[in-house]
């Protein structure tokens, strides 16, 4: 089906009702615009498409919000983030910090800040991410 109002009309799947509900500004001529910009899109792509292909595979909705598609971003999720604490032990051992002082580091950034709130409870949202790429 071309129509996503057709589509969502048939199934559960609510689009317009995430779309207005999500971030997004409509304009008067009727156009919409996004207020989030394309970056997290990027990185969560290989695993969206890892999601897509699962989800053709076993006879899953292949809209982006079923079950394999939600499944792939969570391991995204996790991915960046267990990344990004490879990265930082690494370079807390390039500066010659024992491995108590790295691994209390490691516990505290995980379970001590909002990040695991966010890969938890969150994972779609920016701020795993973010914290890989900072």
């Amino acid at each position: 089906m071309n129509n996503l109002k057709d589509y969502s009309a048939k199934s559960n799947f609510r689009y317009w009702d995430y779309l207005a509900y999500e971030g997004v500004r409509h304009l008067e001529n009727g156009n919409i615009i996004f207020k989030m910009s394309m970056g997290l899109s990027m990185l969560n792509a290989p695993f969206f498409f890892l999601g897509h292909i699962y989800a053709k595979t076993f006879g899953y909705e292949s809209h982006g919000f079923s079950t394999p598609y939600k499944t792939a971003m969570i391991v995204g999720c996790l991915f960046y983030f267990f990344i990004s604490l490879i990265i930082l032990r690494k370079l807390l051992k390039q500066l010659n910090f024992s491995e108590v002082t790295m691994a209390f580091t490691l516990f505290v950034i995980t379970f001590g800040t909002n990040l695991f709130f966010y890969i938890s409870i969150e994972p779609a949202m920016s701020h795993a991410y973010n914290f890989s790429l900072i």
